[in-house]
């Protein structure tokens, strides 16, 4: 069974279909979609995100949750989900390659 593709802009609850987080070809296309979306591979748009990302985790000390990161970037907290949960699904990838 083909698996049914569950766009970036959808407003339904990504906990109603988690299965995309499961399967990482599809994951990488969801994420890539709101890349696109949001030209969010521009150097300027990039070094934002990462600036954002790393001051919110040290002042704070906690994660940077979608919503945050949806309304800091103006998209919907699905795609801010899409986009974050794909980072740190590379990040713990990488984490394993060093160790």
């Amino acid at each position: 069974m083909k698996e049914k593709p569950y766009p970036a802009d959808s407003s339904d609850d990504v906990s109603d279909d988690p299965s995309y987080l499961d399967n990482v070809e599809l994951h990488y296309k969801r994420f890539l979609s709101v890349v696109k979306k949001y030209s969010l591979s521009d150097d300027r748009k990039a070094e934002e995100i990462s600036e954002f990302l790393t001051h919110k985790t040290q002042v704070s000390g906690d994660k940077v949750s979608p919503k945050q990161f949806a309304e800091h970037f103006g998209m919907s907290e699905h795609e801010a989900l899409i986009f974050l949960t794909f980072l740190e699904r590379g990040l713990d990838f990488m984490k394993k390659l060093i160790s």
